[in-house]
């Protein structure tokens, strides 16, 4: 403000005071008297610049306008100065005074000149007409004398008066009379024009007549008249009255007398009156000036007042934010402290740029220093002195490390661009910059390394040790993503948290979660990492198919992507969408979790997804539906309980290498638990199962009832009754079915309001009350044995062409029945009963139904029964025994016929007594069986229960038989390798000192010594040179073997040893997994059970059953006699590498099986041992097994 003060100090004073003082000027003209004006200066405080001390200087040449005065002075004019106008601004506003400046001093030259001009004329003109004027005077007065003659002649008054004579007052005089002598020949036409009118119309003499005789009437009318150009129309109109008269006399005829005055006709005449403002326009007298001589005054010199301008720049310093590849990152918002804010990615490198106003033109002088000061925030920010450095070359970078900043000084050669272009000034010799100059500001790039974090940066500049500004504060901040996951049923239902039913749909809905990021800008290094999300499931709880199950992406409730089966994603219009995948992966690198897992990748820089979403903040829908499995929570038992297991789902965005984790989604699946039971009848419910009832036993060829209990459903899980329901029961032939059922509702069925059932039911509330009778709601659809569900056999078959009982029986509820339960309110349990009759009097009858519940189905729990013989059978086998042992009597005693009387006399009253006691159990048989028709008769309705009878062995041989001819074909191809490497080792062996190796085979499908021997030639081992074949104290095969030709090695009996086979066996174990769709999940059932699939030896396929082999010999432990002493586990491996495959070699060498290896050599031209070292924590012998088969196959 120092510069302000000395400012106001400064008065007015004349032009010639105030040589050389100055450089800027500006003028202005006044005749006023001149007062000192106040001093003003224009401060101008920009929002960028935080503060700003001293200034730039900024030249206007004024050279022009010193002439300009100086002439003026010459002249005579008087010039003033007024006030130095101060005007201060950045580099925007500089240049704006700077160009009002030039245009005020060339508006300024040109008034003074053109004031100049005039004053001179004026003294010219004054000197002219000092001794002249009374003869223009003269002449003046004669000509408006003249014009006075015409006045008269029209008869306007003329009023007189006197003034002095000037060029301008003659020809306002001259053209005002002239203007009067017009309108007095307008007056004069007009009047004489009425005049000639009204003799016109007096001489159509015509109209008074007949109005007097009083054939028609007259009316008048008056029109003011302004000239005599009106009158026409009047007259046309009077000369069609005329000739309408004329033909209305004519048309009276000889009719005499006056007309009834309501018949007579109205003809108008005009009365004309001259205009009133006219008249008295007309008789107002005409004003006529006498000009006389006017005596000449000299001119008084002009006044005209100047001021200079003194332009100041404050320069503006600002900082911008970049990307590593040099593009702008846009404002976001502004900060509470006025700052803008920008927004990035943590682990993003960006660069803070200095934006500076230019060096302004007309600068003074040369600049020599120009420095640039970026401070950085205080955490969290990385700097990248390479790139800082390699990317300002016009700048000597300083790092100041204790201040947390960088400095940066423009190097000497830069300043030489800077200065090098100077204007021309005229009568100068000091230099003033011609334009500006836009220097190119250095750029700061750190690397953020955190996420929700607001860094803060600033900037100063200090400009040639003359002007010091600061940017003020500006930010960049980083936020973390926070993806959300939730579970959508069908109907687009949230069911997070809630239970679910077996093959439903998980809709899981995950937000991508973009909004944080509005306005980044990310450079290709850093999209190269792309943007991937990654979403964890359970497989051993949900199944996802992508032939089914659509991967959607959605902007908004918009789909634009649908995932195929391929892993590709086409758009609406069924294009490829370029760049966006998915697949299934196990991990991801930075997520400590095992897959499996579903990823969906967008890559590709600049990707059209990453400009849409990513850059504008806004966030993707994926959609990835799955279906919920059905686990067995009983395996290995015949049916008993499904689901019940609580599964949770997570995902995980990676943004460019940045991973959030979403929330955990949990859901529980709902439980079935279907029972099945064997009872005497609907009313005596007692089980005759005899897993429940050891003593029980069935009758033979009386009837009892199977019970299918079936689960209780959870209606609110299902969201609805179920869409279709079944029982189904197969029998054994030891059952006789003939299609008599009974089902019974366990809970409360409630109706929907509106529907037939509910009206049936209204009394009770539209409730059809539990233990009721709903058998009328099913329908029942059996197969018979033979010709199973296709027509049933002819009339008249017999024998095995005709059907001799019922295998298989659904019992369904109808639709219509399902449709109107109410789930809210209903509690669905059912119990079916089958009546059957035992056939067969056989032990251990087993019985099992499958309960279907949309779709779904789900074995039951299996009963077992026992038979016994009925009483009748068993009184009659009494009977025949003692009939058999009276015919043996009969024919082995044939001499003792006195004895055999008395023993058949006294058998004869047995009989009688066993013969009256059959009778009576006979009539009690009778009326059991009566009771049992009944019951047979009251239960009519047929239901068939499941029991294929599948016939496998057929497919099992004809599996078997193609192993065999694959395996014959392999032994084959072994026998001609054993030849092969036969004939090798004899080539080799007398190069080789005789030693014996060993071979442990470790790998769980060898189980007999001839897969041993097929192995170990597998790998390079001639059959010729295998010594012995045994098993070590874990049962893994040993195979002993020299290479040399004089070594005695083993025969036959050293290959084929039974023994060897019986104790692998002993430690293999089969387990079977169930009704499973294909290999794979099998596969993931037998993992879940904690087994491995390395040590699966075989797998055996059944239908849908898959039985594996699992080798159980490395969980022995071997029993030692004295305490076991810890020495290393070696193991060593043959393999088939000649001496010349040394890139072999070297794989292994250079891989991480290295450190296990103890000893390794060739043995011979063609094979190399190598022995192994196994350590606790380390890799397993099967790991390096297959790693070293990896390094070296091909």
């Amino acid at each position: 403000m120092k510069s302000m003060k000395l400012l106001q100090k400064k008065t007015t004073t004349r032009l010639s005071g105030l040589v050389g003082i100055g450089t800027l000027g500006a003028l202005s003209v006044t005749t006023a008297v001149f007062t000192a004006p106040e001093v003003r200066a224009d401060n101008v405080v920009n929002n960028r610049t935080n503060s700003r001390t001293g200034y730039l200087d900024v030249s206007v040449d004024t050279q022009d306008l010193k002439d300009a005065i100086s002439l003026a002075e010459s002249q005579g004019v008087q010039v003033f100065r007024d006030a130095t106008r101060v005007r201060t601004g950045n580099a925007t506003e500089t240049e704006k005074y700077r160009q009002e400046a030039i245009k005020y001093y060339q508006e300024k030259i040109k008034a003074i000149t053109e004031l100049v001009n005039k004053y001179k004329a004026d003294k010219a003109k004054y000197e002219q007409d000092k001794n002249g004027g009374v003869e223009e005077a003269k002449a003046a007065n004669a000509e408006l004398s003249a014009l006075r003659i015409s006045l008269a002649a029209l008869g306007r008054g003329v009023q007189y008066s006197s003034q002095p004579y000037s060029e301008v007052g003659k020809n306002a005089a001259i053209e005002h009379v002239k203007d009067a002598i017009k309108f007095g020949e307008r007056y004069r036409d007009t009047k004489n024009a009425i005049d000639s009118f009204n003799a016109y119309q007096s001489s159509m003499v015509g109209f008074h007549t007949h109005a007097d005789q009083g054939k028609i009437k007259l009316q008048y009318q008056d029109v003011v008249v302004s000239n005599a150009a009106e009158l026409e129309q009047y007259k046309t109109l009077l000369n069609e009255s005329q000739t309408r008269l004329n033909e209305y006399i004519a048309g009276l005829g000889t009719t005499t007398g006056a007309i009834p005055e309501g018949a007579r006709p109205t003809f108008v005449l005009f009365t004309l009156k001259m205009n009133p403002t006219m008249t008295a326009e007309m008789n107002k007298p005409v004003s006529v000036p006498t000009f006389e001589a006017k005596p000449a005054e000299a001119p008084v010199p002009p006044q005209i007042n100047y001021a200079f301008y003194d332009i100041r720049q404050t320069s503006d310093t600002d900082n911008d934010f970049q990307n590593k590849d040099g593009e702008k990152i846009v404002i976001k918002s502004t900060d509470k402290d006025g700052g803008k804010l920008h927004q990035a990615m943590k682990g993003q490198t960006v660069g803070i740029v200095s934006t500076n106003d230019p060096l302004p033109a007309g600068r003074w002088d040369k600049y020599h220093a120009l420095t640039v000061t970026v401070n950085l925030p205080e955490e969290g920010a990385e700097l990248d002195e390479g790139l800082t450095k390699k990317d300002n070359p016009n700048w000597t970078t300083i790092i100041d490390k204790e201040h947390n900043r960088v400095i940066f000084r423009a190097t000497d050669d830069y300043l030489v661009d800077i200065n090098e272009k100077q204007a021309m000034r005229n009568g100068s010799i000091g230099g003033i910059m011609k334009d500006p100059f836009q220097f190119e500001a250095p750029t700061v790039y750190t690397k953020l390394t955190k996420d929700n974090m607001k860094y803060t940066f600033s900037s100063d500049i200090m400009i040639n040790h003359e002007y010091r500004a600061n940017s003020g504060t500006v930010h960049v901040q980083t936020n973390q993503a926070d993806p959300k996951k939730t579970n959508k049923d069908d109907k687009g239902v949230t069911i997070d948290g809630k239970t679910v039913f077996f093959g439903s749909t998980n809709n899981y809905h995950l937000t991508w979660d973009f909004d944080q990021y509005k306005g980044v800008n990310i450079d290709r290094d850093m999209q190269q990492k792309g943007l991937d999300l990654i979403d964890y499931y359970p497989s051993d709880a949900l199944d996802f198919d992508p032939s089914i199950h659509h991967i959607t992406l959605k902007d908004g409730d918009t789909v634009i992507a649908v995932g195929q089966a391929d892993g590709t994603f086409k758009d609406a219009n069924g294009k490829t969408v370029e760049g966006v995948t998915w697949t299934k992966v196990d991990k991801y690198e930075g997520i400590d979790r095992k897959g499996p897992a579903i990823k969906v990748s967008i890559s590709g820089y600049d990707h059209p997804y990453y400009k849409q979403y990513v850059e504008t903040g806004k966030s993707l829908t994926v959609t990835i539906p799955m279906r919920t499995r059905v686990i067995d929570q009983t395996p290995g038992v015949a049916g008993g309980v499904y689901g019940g297991n609580t599964y949770t789902n997570v995902f995980y965005q990676s943004d460019f290498g940045n991973i959030y984790q979403s929330n955990e989604v949990t859901n529980t699946v709902t439980t079935l638990n279907p029972r099945k039971d064997a009872v005497l009848s609907i009313s005596q419910l007692a089980s005759l199962d005899i897993k429940s009832n050891p003593t029980a036993e069935i009758e033979h060829k009386t009837y009892f009832q199977y019970r299918a209990s079936g689960s209780k459903l959870a209606l609110d899980v299902l969201g609805r009754a179920p869409e279709s329901y079944s029982i189904t029961d197969a029998f054994h032939e030891a059952d006789q079915y003939d299609g008599r059922y009974f089902v019974e509702s366990n809970g409360d069925i409630f109706f929907k309001e509106g529907t037939a059932l509910y009206n049936k039911y209204r009394k009770t509330g539209g409730k059809l009350p539990k233990d009721s009778d709903v058998t009328k709601f099913t329908t029942q659809t059996i197969v018979r044995n033979l010709t199973e569900r296709g027509e049933n056999s002819p009339v008249g078959a017999i024998g095995d062409k005709a059907d001799s009982h019922t295998t298989i029986v659904r019992v369904g509820f109808d639709q219509d029945f399902l449709d109107q339960i109410d789930h809210t309110k209903s509690t669905f349990q059912m119990d079916v009963f089958f009546q059957v009759k035992r056939v067969k009097n056989v032990n251990s009858v087993d019985n099992i139904f499958q309960e279907e519940v949309n779709g779904i189905m789900f074995d039951s729990t299996e009963t077992l029964t026992n038979t016994r013989l009925n009483d009748v059978d068993k009184l009659k086998d009494d009977v025949k025994s003692v009939d058999d042992k009276i015919t043996n009597a009969t024919n082995s005693i044939g001499g003792a016929l006195s004895v055999i009387r008395r023993q058949i006399q006294n058998n004869s009253e047995a009989i009688l007594d066993n013969k009256r006691a059959v009778d009576k159990h006979i009539k009690v048989i009778t009326e059991t069986l009566a009771d049992h028709h009944d019951q047979i008769e009251a239960n009519r309705i047929v239901l068939v229960s499941v029991r294929r009878l599948v016939n496998m062995n057929a497919n099992n041989i004809n599996i078997n038989r193609g192993r065999i001819d694959v395996n014959r074909k392999r032994i084959d191809d072994n026998t001609r390798r054993i030849d092969d490497n036969t004939r090798r080792i004899d080539a080799i062996e007398p190069k080789l000192e005789q030693a014996d190796s060993s071979l442990t085979i470790y790998t769980s499908t060898v189980t007999s010594d001839a897969e041993a021997l097929l192995y170990a030639t597998n790998h390079g081992i001639a059959s010729g040179s295998i010594k012995s074949i045994t098993l070590d104290e874990k049962n893994h095969y040993v195979v002993t073997y020299n290479t040399s030709k004089t070594a005695i090695n083993g025969g036959p009996d050293a290959t084929n040893k039974p023994v060897n086979v019986q104790k692998v066996s002993e430690h293999l174990k089969n387990v079977t997994i169930y009704n499973q769709p294909n290999r794979e999940a099998a596969q993931n059932e037998l993992l879940a059970l904690g087994y491995k699939m390395s040590k699966v030896s075989k797998v055996e396929v059944d239908g849908r059953d898959y039985t594996f082999t699992i080798d159980m010999r490395d969980e022995i432990t071997p029993v030692a006699d004295v305490p076991e002493k810890k020495e290393p586990v070696t193991f060593s491996m043959t393999l088939p590498i000649g001496v010349t495959e040394t890139a072999k070699v070297d794989a292994i060498n250079n891989s991480d099986v290295k450190k296990y290896i103890k000893d390794a050599k060739f043995i011979s031209d063609s094979h190399y041992e190598i022995v192994f070292n196994l350590e606790d924590g380390g890799l397993t012998q099967d790991e390096i097994i297959a790693k070293v088969d990896e390094l070296t196959k091909g």
